[in-house]
């Protein structure tokens, strides 16, 4: 009975593991391993910030839009160091986030790009013994191979490239072949090498030079393998394996920036143009020759996507503007079901656990389920602006921002961060600036009730009760906030960092209101504050419009407020149950390591005072 008991253990365990691997991606390629975006993993997290289920943070050396790519404990992308002129590869363990090895691919002057373009945009691809590399060296186009100790293999200049808007090109994997799409103004190009030793293995030569940052995906239709990708003024389909063409389509306009997507329900190819005029169109892949009166099923300037690529399931087309408004289209049809503002985008979207997430140049990521109306589950934010497209393995997402990698998964309780809590005794009291000097602090069953007059934190004098403590470098602390006496529409209550106890010095501040009455730029009921200059005028900071409103509402005694600093780096959050945390605002400042942190309040009423009630003070470990 025993040997058989360990039997069926050692058997659910194997099905286990077997379910688990069935379900892990590498993500090889820009926008993963079927190039258009959607991934078999499950369980990834729909909600996160810049602390809770974020497994690592890893900054990046220099700038750059490349998109990291996933094999196995293997984290791929590119960057460029401008005051070099150097572009690099960036190899970090995927597990932990430590940069592993940087190898310079050339140095070499820097290219005329597009404002909203960098040096390196391109995304690298690996088969899991390589790992290839396409840059711009002048005019001509570079294409190299390194293996995963970081020592170059060879390297390739298959072509010339010519373009204003600069450079982005991502190598494509077929079989044993690197495809790299050189369309351009000047002499355009589409080539295979092989991807052992670089040899050109074909080349096609396009007559209707033109723009295309359009990455070919792979797919078996109508009986063969297609490539297919935007470029010489047409949407066309190529043998990979000799560069002969199957069908185009005309135009429908001269330039192309984003990837297709084929839609296996509906049979259907879909791409949008670019400039002068973004058109979608639908084809279906059946064809020979020019198709364009044929095969084109349907086509619509309406969701045209200009930069970002589009996702598809079921019957659904999600398209993004550079400008934000998200498209949701019935791909049978063509016609649009809704349209959502989440906010302007350059990045692309993922479709994973039956969820699709749209990023947003601001580090906002929106969770929906797919549908024919908008659906939300959560917004969440890295707290940092972000241009490069999402990449999903290991049952984890991996975010490039402009300054830090991030890998976001579900944390267990001992891998989070501990919240510990502060003992009130350890603050001291101190009433800030001329007008509070009345203000006292008294213990509750739970906490203190801090009573404190003054006319503002504001202006270039202070007047403020303070319960503070000296604290060194990075800190997270929150604070229950139970309630707050309204002696002013601005009584505030809230975590102040602040130089010292003069009343106009340095500081920043992340203070609640006393209700949800609409204020400045309706920013509900709270605010961030700061002082970035001894004696200047506060400013403050308002959050994006999107994630206003209830989101940011107080509603005593649900109310939990956080201040996180690391570095220059101020991060203020607010939350109803001390466990999911909206993100309110990113701010940067110079502080000297050594700062008084605690509680701030002001009645912003000379005349009478307020009565702040606070619950348990944690600090983060």
């Amino acid at each position: 009975m025993t040997k058989l008991k360990t039997l069926k253990a050692a058997l659910i365990f194997f099905i286990f593991l077997l379910s688990f691997y069935s379900q892990a991606q590498n993500w090889p390629i820009w926008r993963g391993p079927n190039g258009d975006g959607t991934s078999i993993e499950i369980n990834l997290p729909t909600r996160w910030d810049s602390v809770t289920n974020v497994v690592w943070k890893s900054p990046v050396p220099g700038t750059g839009h490349s998109s990291p790519i996933i094999w196995e404990d293997r984290l791929f992308t590119l960057t460029a160091l401008p005051d070099t002129q150097e572009r690099a590869l960036l190899c970090y363990d995927s597990s932990n986030g430590k940069l592993l090895w940087q190898k310079t691919i050339l140095t070499a002057e820097l290219e005329k790009i597009h404002p909203d373009n960098s040096y390196a945009s391109g995304t690298p691809a690996t088969d899991g013994e390589l790992v290839y590399v396409s840059v711009l060296d002048g005019d001509e186009v570079v294409v190299a191979a390194y293996n995963f100790s970081g020592e170059q293999v060879w390297q390739q200049r298959p072509g010339k490239y010519s373009s204003p808007h600069g450079f982005s090109c991502s190598p494509a994997l077929y079989e044993d072949k690197v495809i790299i799409n050189g369309t351009s103004k000047g002499d355009s190009f589409l080539a295979a090498l092989d991807k052992n030793t670089g040899k050109i293995v074909w080349t096609v030569s396009l007559d209707k030079p033109a723009h295309s940052f359009s990455t070919p995906i792979f797919r078996e239709l109508a009986g063969k393998m297609q490539m297919i990708v935007g470029g010489n003024k047409e949407i066309t389909s190529y043998n990979p394996s000799t560069g002969e063409k199957y069908w185009f389509v005309d135009g429908p306009s001269e330039d192309f920036c984003s990837s297709p997507v084929y839609n296996q329900k509906n049979d259907l190819v879909i791409m949008s143009s670019a400039w002068p005029q973004r058109v979608i169109m639908a084809i279906k892949p059946n064809g020979s020759g020019n198709v364009t009166e044929s095969h084109a099923v349907w086509q619509t300037k309406e969701g045209a996507f200009y930069v970002p690529s589009p996702v598809a399931t079921d019957d659904y087309l999600f398209s993004t503007m550079t400008n934000g408004r998200v498209y949701c289209i019935d791909l049978s049809t063509g016609n649009t079901l809704w349209i959502e503002d989440l906010g302007k985008q350059y990045s692309s979207p993922v479709i994973v656990g039956g969820l699709v997430y749209m990023p947003n140049d601001e580090g906002m990521i929106t969770v929906f389920r797919p549908g024919a109306t908008f659906d939300l589950v959560a917004k969440n934010s890295i707290g940092e602006k972000m241009n490069a497209s999402p990449a999903i393995s290991n049952g984890k997402l991996y975010l490039r921002g402009d300054k830090n990698l991030f890998c976001i998964g579900e944390m267990s309780s001992s891998m989070q961060n501990k919240a510990v809590d502060v003992s009130y005794s350890e603050l001291q009291f101190a009433n800030v600036g001329a007008a509070t000097k009345e203000g006292k602090v008294s213990s509750t069953s739970n906490g203190i009730e801090m009573i404190a007059g003054g006319a503002d934190i504001w202006g270039t004098n202070d007047e403020f009760g303070f319960k503070y403590k000296e604290l060194t470098g990075d800190f997270d602390i929150c604070v229950q906030i139970c309630g707050l006496s309204k002696a002013n529409q601005y009584t505030k209550a809230g975590i102040m960092a602040r130089e010292d106890l003069s009343d106009n010095c340095k500081h920043v501040y992340f203070q609640v209101f006393p209700d949800n009455t609409p204020r400045n730029k309706n920013n509900g009921g709270c605010e961030f504050q700061y002082r970035a200059e001894k004696g200047g005028e506060m400013k403050a900071i308002y959050p994006d419009m999107e994630t206003a409103g209830n989101t940011f509402d107080v509603d005593f005694p649900n109310t939990w407020i956080r201040l996180k600093r690391v570095g220059t780096r101020f991060e203020s959050y607010m939350s109803s149950d001390n466990k999911t945390w909206n993100l309110y605002s990113t701010y940067q400042q110079e502080l000297p390591a050594k700062l008084l942190v605690g509680l701030a309040v002001t009645s912003h009423n000379s005349n009478e005072f307020t009565k702040a009630a606070f619950g348990t003070l944690q600090m983060m470990e």
